[in-house]
């Protein structure tokens, strides 16, 4: 039986990912996330899709794949799909689950246009961070609000009367999810009302659409990214999703590597940024920089580096710790910390009581 691998997105660039594995009947997608660069060309920070159109803007840009079945009905303007029939990629799938490597945006920040239905298979830190990301504002990559027509246009419906849907998420690697999680999981603002879904645990492999998956955590700036492995008609097909081998959990990468070798892929599909450094800059090289560039000077010091780089946030706050300062932290960050101590993910503090972290709230008004 031939198997399919089609790379809707993510070759040639930087994340993106939106790749979809077919053998016979049974369809998965490995990621479905943002390609920035490629939105950069049509969009800014003031200059974004039409929401009212649904995702017409994106299949018109081919920024979206032209796949009938896959994404949301309510996102779905009248005649959209009689518009791209012609299109040489449109057809119809049947999806049976997303493999999700991480919760970086640029893996699941599609995610929002995808069928509620569709389950997410992941971690159990990588759930708790794609809820967080979402009620901080990035997406609906956890639980999807529902969209009406009216007066012509899609519009938010009201959530009195129809309440956010949240997707199933599954989650490798734990025989039960904890009340903590799941208490997480659950929690909605008094703006929203939210028809929950649980966390449903899984072994480490899985049957989804009859394709034996396997998935093995390793190294990468935020908690929780996995590899996977799918045993196809045609042997196991390996995708690593970001990983990385100097951080300071490199060791899972490198068990990744040594049993998925065993089973002899047939292809492997592995995404780097910088595969070409022979000895790339370790996470406690960097900590340790950092702690002397901030022993070095007095009062205020600023750190910048990217959200959700959670590795680097607990780097800055040993630093803060030992230089006598605290770690200023925005409410995101600190909701991050909050999703992933839910989640069980060793090392991470309690952002309310740990006495280093401070929070930063800037106001709307001064007075």
């Amino acid at each position: 039986m031939a198997v399919f691998l089609t790379f809707y997105d993510g070759a040639d660039c930087i994340g993106g990912n939106k790749i979809l594995l077919e053998d016979g009947s049974a369809s998965l997608l490995l990621d479905f996330g943002t390609n920035f660069k490629a939105e950069g060309m049509y969009f800014d920070e003031f200059l974004n899709p039409r929401t009212t159109f649904g995702f017409s803007d994106l299949l018109a840009l081919d920024i979206l794949p032209p796949l009938q079945n896959l994404y949301r009905p309510d996102f779905e303007y009248p005649g959209v799909w009689e518009r791209f029939a012609g299109h040489p990629a449109c057809r119809p799938v049947e999806v049976h689950g997303v493999l999700l490597s991480h919760p970086h945006l640029d893996h699941c920040g599609h995610l929002t246009y995808l069928r509620q239905d569709i389950p997410i298979y992941t971690s159990l830190a990588s759930a708790a961070v794609c809820k967080a990301l979402q009620d901080t504002g990035s997406g609906e990559v956890c639980y999807a609000v529902p969209r009406e027509l009216r007066d012509g246009l899609i519009r938010t419906a009201d959530y009195r009367r129809v309440p956010a849907e949240q997707r199933p998420y599954r989650v490798f690697g734990c025989s039960s999810v904890n009340p903590e999680v799941a208490a997480f999981w659950e929690r909605c603002d008094a703006s929203r009302c939210l028809s929950c879904t649980p966390l449903e645990p899984c072994d480490t492999e899985t049957d989804i659409g009859g394709l034996r998956v396997r998935f093995w955590p390793v190294d990468h700036s935020v908690p929780g990214a996995g590899a996977f492995g799918i045993k196809t008609s045609a042997d196991w097909v390996i995708y690593t999703g970001d990983l990385r081998l100097h951080g300071k959990r490199g060791w899972l990468t490198g068990q990744f590597i040594s049993e998925a070798a065993k089973l002899k892929p047939a292809v492997l599909i592995c995404e780097g940024t910088h595969p070409e450094v022979g000895k790339p800059v370790t996470e406690e090289e960097v900590a340790a920089n950092c702690f002397e560039a901030a022993k070095r000077k007095s009062g205020l010091v600023v750190a910048d580096f990217g959200p959700r780089n959670v590795e680097r946030l607990l780097s800055f706050l040993e630093i803060a710790g030992e230089t006598d300062r605290l770690l200023v932290l925005t409410p995101k960050d600190v909701y991050i910390l909050e999703a992933l101590r839910a989640a069980g993910e060793p090392g991470v503090p309690d952002p309310y009581a740990d006495s280093r972290i401070a929070l930063y709230v800037c106001p709307k008004a001064v007075r």
